[in-house]
Parts: structure tokens; sequence; C-alpha cells
């Protein structure tokens, strides 16, 4: 019997506001060979006060 799917908590966002965003997303996380999502992780974590690796 194959193995239940895992539950992956996911968003998607729509960045039509700023679309230079996206720009600035990936060039931040390529200097510091993180991925878009560690970045973006890192970031709610610090908006919502909770602690953060640095990055």
């Amino acid at each position: 019997m194959p193995d239940k799917p895992v539950n992956r908590p996911q968003i998607n966002i729509r960045l039509d506001k700023d679309p230079s965003l996206l720009d600035e997303i990936k060039a931040y996380a390529s200097d510091r060979n993180i991925t878009k999502n560690e970045f973006l992780i890192e970031a709610i974590k610090s908006a919502l006060g909770k602690p953060t690796t640095t990055i």
C-alpha cells in the first residue's frame, strides 16, 4: 500500500501591486546562497516576531 502524501502547508501570493519584488527576492536569495522559500520563511518569521536564523 503506498504511503499517504505528506500534507505540506503552502501559500500562493500575487505580486500584482509590486511585480519588481520577485526580482528583488530572487537577487537577495541568490546573493546569500539560499532559496526564495528560505528567504520568505525567515521574512515572515521576522515580521511575526519569531526567532529566525541568520540569513
